[in-house]
């Protein structure tokens, strides 16, 4: 399977100012690159084991550190 996160920060629903095909564009460029690399099955699921407890994911280490 294909796991993959995408955030958008809650401010971008009101943004009159965003670029929608910008945005569309960096999630589109992000959302290729998770497939091309879980269909190259990188990282391997024996390197995800073996680090589950040493990644995180930036934006929630930021909740964690109270920066959000």
């Amino acid at each position: 399977g294909i796991v993959c996160s995408v955030w958008l920060n809650p401010g971008a629903a009101t943004d009159e100012n965003l670029d929608h095909k910008a945005l569309f564009d960096i999630h589109r460029k992000a959302m290729a690159q998770a497939i091309h690399k879980a269909m190259c099955n990188e990282p391997s699921i024996e390197w995800l084991l073996e680090n589950q407890d040493k990644i995180t994911h930036k934006y929630y280490q930021r909740g964690l550190d109270g920066e959000l």
